[in-house]
């Protein structure tokens, strides 16, 4: 099976990173994964031997010689559907999913100073940022699309019913170090065990979330 990325933004990222975890996984099972992103930061992470990536520009020499069979929609933002659409046009029988793993209508509605009358009908002569999600590309390709998968369970709840969902988890790395003392007086407060360990995901941060993040610390 060859599995194609479309990253709305660098493996550096955490959304590169979880795609990067995945093509790893995968790779054991016997599928080649590969990844376009819009801009490459120069980190070791942005390429490797389980996923090779390109950017966006290069999308059209790529297929030249590599037809994937599946596309994996990473957020449905306007560089990602207009990708998409690009290739849906050169590789006619590729499967396109959609991954969610923030709330669209959200980061839109705050990002443009929306209401949430503007998310159902969008003004006139308003241009959507091509880093943010078109409500009406966003309603016009989800039944077109032949399942969704969720970072967490409440994303998948606007998505059609006919259409099949998976929820999963970022990874995480159980060898990790930790460098932040626990608080002793917290631990026994949220009643953990010594053995115990809690791992809070706060996902990406941006303009729309930051007072939530701040909010954590």
């Amino acid at each position: 099976m060859r599995l194609l990325f479309l990253s709305h933004g660098p493996l550096s990222s955490n959304s590169g990173l979880h795609i990067s975890a995945l093509a790893q996984a995968l790779a054991s099972h016997g599928w080649q994964s590969r990844a376009l992103v819009p801009s490459v930061d120069g980190s070791p992470s942005t390429s490797s031997d389980s996923l090779p990536t390109g950017l966006y520009s290069q999308c059209a020499d790529l297929l030249r010689s590599w037809h994937p069979d599946l596309v994996h929609l990473w957020t449905p933002r306007q560089r990602i559907v207009s990708l998409w659409r690009q290739i849906q046009q050169r590789c006619p029988d590729a499967v396109g999913c959609l991954h969610l793993e923030d709330s669209e209508e959200i980061l839109t509605r705050r990002s443009l100073g929306w209401s949430q009358a503007d998310w159902q009908t969008p003004p006139q002569g308003v241009s959507v940022p091509a880093g943010l999600t078109d409500p009406q590309a966003f309603r016009q390709l989800l039944p077109e699309i032949p399942g969704v998968s969720g970072l967490v369970p409440t994303l998948l709840e606007g998505v059609p019913s006919s259409v099949p969902t998976c929820c999963f988890a970022p990874g995480f790395e159980e060898g990790m170090e930790w460098e932040v003392a626990a608080e002793t007086k917290l631990r026994q407060q949220l009643g953990l065990e010594d053995s115990e360990q809690v791992v809070v995901y706060c996902g990406n941060g941006h303009s729309a979330n930051r007072e939530e993040l701040r909010s954590l610390y």
